[in-house]
């Protein structure tokens, strides 16, 4: 949903949340969740800057929040997302993964 994101661009994240589940879901749900973002390594944040910038890949890799979700988002939903600045994807893998490494 990004206007910058052009086909084949890559989106590798900071952080993801759902868009469609309220915070309050989340955290009192799930004690170990602080906060309804699931942040990512950032270890492994330097090591994909490191090796995009040696392979020149600067212009078409971007790195960002990912908001994802169930809903389907129609044309009036898309104005509130794009106000985030934020990439939409799958959600379910990073949540799981996250509550495993937790």
């Amino acid at each position: 949903m990004n206007p910058k994101l052009k086909i084949f661009n890559m989106v590798i994240s900071t952080e993801v949340c759902h868009h469609d589940v309220t915070q309050d879901t989340l955290t009192e749900f799930h004690s170990w969740l602080k906060t309804v973002f699931f942040e990512a390594n950032c270890e492994l944040i330097k090591i994909s800057e490191m090796a995009v910038k040696k392979t020149n890949q600067e212009e078409t890799v971007f790195w960002g929040r990912i908001l994802a979700g169930e809903a389907f988002i129609t044309n009036k939903g898309r104005k509130k997302i794009n106000e985030k600045e934020a990439y939409l994807h799958l959600i379910a893998s990073s949540h799981i993964f996250y509550t495993i490494i937790k």
